[in-house]
């Protein structure tokens, strides 16, 4: 199913990213990424092809609904992708940070990167 299907036809995005091409790319980019990530979407053909459990990652679908500006309801399935480092992370409940020793000493626990 092509990117613009997944979504309701009446929705009136500011920015719309809705080409096969930029999606391609970031999620190249993304499975190129050290860090954790989690995307949300819906499910989508070029979605799947890219984003491989065989490549460490992991989809995770959310049944839910969601409602347009007249008050219709539509039943949607959500999906989040997780990353490798993001599954990671929350299979230990830590999230791996190194702080540096000026860091240590001050006792942070999340600064600001």
């Amino acid at each position: 199913m092509p990117i613009a299907d997944c979504r309701l036809p009446i929705a009136d995005y500011v920015i719309d990213a809705n080409d096969a091409d930029f999606h391609t790319e970031l999620l190249e980019i993304c499975s190129t990424a050290k860090c954790m990530l989690l995307i949300s979407g819906y499910d989508n053909k070029l979605y799947a092809r890219l984003l491989k459990a065989s490549d460490g990652w992991r989809k995770w679908k959310i049944e839910t609904h969601t409602r347009d500006t007249t008050g219709t309801d539509y039943d949607r399935t959500e999906v989040l992708w997780m990353n490798r480092s993001f599954v990671k992370a929350r299979a230990c409940g830590k999230v791996p940070i190194t702080l540096t020793k000026k860091e240590r000493l001050q006792k942070k626990i999340n600064p600001p990167r």
